[in-house]
């Protein structure tokens, strides 16, 4: 059992133990560059629930049928037609009849909606930035492959807990 440290730290984020795990340690960062994206973002005026939409429609998705948004986020579909919704009455995108299937409906960003994504990206960048002060090259390298690692080990869980058949 690990205690917690007795002096208080000079940070803001959660308190770790003096000698935490791999996994707080993520969990905690992955906690503070949510933290500091969301108050970015919601300083241009995007609301949390568009961030991963925005995401998907400026890389590659855009122009897609709004089901492939819902596949690719994995949420349910009424929560996307929701956030879509406030997305187009916000002007962020738009939302026509599929010219091949008029039951689909595709999904477009407006200049508006690009704009935001700038903006976005400009605070993910400085985020980033942030998260690897003081570290070298050589050290944003390892730390890269390492995570890169660590996501593939848990793709492989991801993959074989799919493929587990449950009577």
């Amino acid at each position: 059992m690990t205690k917690k440290r007795t002096e208080p730290s000079p940070c803001k984020g959660p308190p770790l133990p003096d000698d935490p795990r791999i996994i707080q340690l993520i969990r905690a960062i992955k906690g503070m560059e949510s933290d500091l994206v969301r108050r970015e973002a919601e300083k241009v005026g995007m609301k949390v629930g568009y961030r991963d939409i925005l995401f998907h429609l400026s890389h590659g998705l855009d122009g897609c049928i709004q089901y492939d948004l819902v596949k690719r986020i994995g949420v349910r579909p009424s929560t996307i037609s929701v956030a879509l919704a406030g997305m187009e009455q916000e002007g962020i995108i738009k939302r026509t009849a599929d010219d091949n299937d008029m039951r689909s409906v595709r999904v477009f960003l407006t200049q508006k909606g690009h704009q935001l994504h700038r903006a976005i990206h400009t605070a993910i960048d400085r985020t980033e930035e942030l998260c690897l002060l003081g570290l070298s090259e050589d050290e944003v390298s390892l730390l890269k492959s390492m995570l890169i690692k660590i996501h593939e080990n848990f793709s492989r869980e991801e993959k074989r807990l799919e493929d587990i058949q449950i009577p």
